[in-house]
């Protein structure tokens, strides 16, 4: 996970990855035991876990524009409001067919979480999508060819970018 998240930033890519911040091993007693979490007394399925960096929910501006374009049109301002206060993640499915509305059922949930952008979709919140396909081919290389590794099941989601995390001890 480290080697990925280094490639991923050393290439230059847009795409970022999330970062490692600690690795506990089977054999680290001190973490498997820790009261915090709640392990079960007869799990002894430990292997390892990293603990990483999060993805932060789209900026604002952003958010507003996929409500404003992709909310169904309802009469329900109550829902509304919990959709605008909810968290935002776009899930980038460039190579997905666009909707039918024709041949689709009509969508009884908008869920703003993991919200499918399509090609269309991603073109009309103003994305250039030959750019971002781009920059996904070069974040697959990065995983291929730099750091050995398979990335089938590498998914992409558009987030906010959040790099300078206020740290109290440096300020």
């Amino acid at each position: 996970m480290k080697l990925i998240s280094e490639a991923l930033q050393a290439s230059g890519n847009t795409i970022l990855s999330p970062t490692s911040i600690e690795f506990h091993g089977h054999d680290n007693v001190t973490f498997w035991e820790d009261p915090i979490f709640c392990f079960p007394q007869c799990d002894n399925t430990k292997t390892c876990v990293y603990s990483m960096t999060r993805i932060y929910p789209l900026p604002s501006a952003l958010k507003g524009k996929l409500i404003n374009l992709f909310y169904p049109p309802s009469r329900d301002d109550k829902a509304h409001n919990l959709i605008r206060r909810g968290h935002h993640l776009a899930h980038l499915l460039l190579g997905c067919p666009e909707p039918n509305p024709n041949r689709d059922a009509p969508q009884k949930n908008f869920e703003t979480y993991n919200f499918p952008l399509t090609q269309g979709r991603t073109e009309q919140l103003g994305i250039d999508t030959t750019l971002l396909s781009g920059e996904m081919g070069r974040m697959l290389t990065q995983f291929h060819m730099t750091t050995r590794n398979d990335a089938r099941d590498i998914e992409v989601v558009l987030g906010a970018n959040i790099t300078n995390v206020f740290d109290p001890q440096r300020h």
